[in-house]
């Protein structure tokens, strides 16, 4: 294995990137839909998705792509939404997109033959003098092109009269969070917003993120963040080796997007009320005079973590999940935008 790919790998069990693989994660409330896995992507036999349909879907609907972290999967990527993991709560994304009404597709990373379960994006970054980490793992490695791999999931999204083109939207955690940036950056006329949660624009450090039109981004991350720092920088979680580089800081991610969507420097600010007393306090932030909304919350000691998700490693470890956001702030954000 190259030594990047075991940094990523030991990077994701520390710093917790990647939950632990469980396959019990599937294990649905009567909610009522159908969930397909290990669907075959034409030209990409080795890179299947999941696909969740909802009962008496009103077609045809918006759909949501759910993009797991670095050295994780397609799996994982529903348990990290659900509150103890448990895929059957009422509040994971599965049983959220049957309670509203749209599509969650999982599409899957690049791995290793013998490594299924660790899967990596390939969202950008990687050099200028060493000084950004590419993101990440074999996928930057190899240089794959993920723009490819999801042009060619939306054209088979596009064969099924179900899913409604105009509405796909993308969202993700970590690594599968930058890479719905770098989708942003790169397939605007496809995807009609973005939510990333704990991943920022990666790929504007190095690439250049130049959308030809402005895209609607919601930003959700934690201050605790010990694996990609609110403020930038190489990760720091406790029992994590090194990683040569850096990661973009949020507030610069947020100054790209806001030049792209020709946003105000002033944003309105407001404090989410605190519900839980769980150790977090949330703040959002809307800019003003977008030609495309721009927001962001900011969850004060909150982690490495999905908001109402799954704490799958201790808060000590990777931060703590906060409960005062949940899918429902996600979707509303997203299902608010079509494409033009």
């Amino acid at each position: 294995m190259h030594t990047k790919t075991v940094l990523v790998v030991l990077i994701c069990l520390f710093s917790g990137c990647a939950a632990e693989p469980d396959n019990s994660a599937h294990q649905f409330s009567d909610s009522g839909g159908s969930f397909r896995e290990q669907v075959t992507l034409p030209g990409y036999p080795g890179r299947p998705y999941d696909i969740f349909i909802p009962a008496n879907l009103k077609a045809p609907a918006p759909a949501l792509l759910v993009l797991h972290g670095g050295g994780s999967d397609a799996v994982n990527a529903v348990r990290m939404t659900c509150p103890g993991g448990d895929a059957s709560h009422r509040d994971c994304i599965t049983n959220h997109a049957a309670q509203n009404g749209y599509v969650a597709v999982f599409p899957r990373g690049t791995s290793r033959r013998l490594l299924k379960r660790v899967r990596t994006w390939n969202a950008g970054g990687g050099d200028i003098d060493k000084q950004w980490i590419c993101t990440s793992g074999l996928a930057c490695e190899n240089n794959v092109d993920d723009i490819g791999y999801f042009n060619a999931l939306l054209d088979a999204l596009e064969v099924s009269t179900q899913v409604d083109m105009h509405r796909v939207y993308a969202t993700g955690i970590s690594n599968g969070a930058a890479m719905a940036h770098r989708l942003a950056c790169e397939m605007p006329h496809r995807i009609a917003a973005i939510a990333a949660v704990a991943g920022a624009n990666q790929v504007s450090a190095v690439q250049g993120c130049k959308p030809k039109r402005p895209v609607p981004v919601l930003q959700i991350h934690g201050t605790a963040d010990c694996a990609w720092r609110y403020d930038g920088g190489a990760p720091n979680c406790v029992g994590a080796p090194r990683f040569e580089g850096e990661y973009i800081a949020v507030e610069r991610s947020m100054r790209v997007w806001r030049d792209i969507n020709g946003c105000a420097d002033e944003f309105a600010t407001t404090e989410l009320p605190d519900r839980y007393n769980d150790g977090t306090q949330v703040t959002r932030f809307d800019w003003r005079d977008c030609q495309a909304p721009l927001a962001a919350y900011r969850i004060t000691d909150g982690g490495h973590t999905w908001p109402n998700g799954y704490q799958y490693r201790p808060a000590n470890k990777i931060g703590a999940v906060t409960r005062e956001l949940t899918n429902d702030h996600i979707w509303k954000f997203l299902a608010s935008h079509a494409l033009p």
